[in-house]
């Protein structure tokens, strides 16, 4: 279950604040739900994924933070869509494809 919070809140609770693409987003939400949610006068804002501690991404219609950078965001793509054809093509479970996402997830930004 998400929480509501503000962006003051989210910058201040960690050091490292991520803004990524909306493609990348999607993709991540697929493995792992997000901790936090902001919300304004419009409506939802972004979503916020706790990565751990210190380190948290942020995406949707007006998410905040520094840019994670484009070629890495990329590479986890890459990475991702690789997993998602072994699954395709049936080498291996669904429960083994959301296991594996949420590792590679989380090795990725921790790296």
């Amino acid at each position: 279950m998400k929480i509501r919070t503000t962006r003051k809140e989210v910058l201040q609770s960690f050091d490292k604040v991520y803004r990524i693409s909306q493609e990348l987003g999607d993709e991540i939400s697929r493995y792992i739900n997000p901790d936090y949610y902001t919300c304004g006068v419009y409506g939802w804002n972004s979503d916020i994924y706790k990565i751990n501690y210190s380190f948290a991404l942020v995406y949707g219609y007006r998410p905040f933070g520094k840019e994670y950078p484009r070629e890495k965001q990329q590479e986890l793509l890459k990475k991702l869509d690789k997993l998602e054809s072994r699954y395709d093509k049936g080498s291996i479970k669904f429960d083994t494809m959301m296991r594996k996402g949420r590792e590679i997830i989380n090795e990725f930004f921790l790296a």
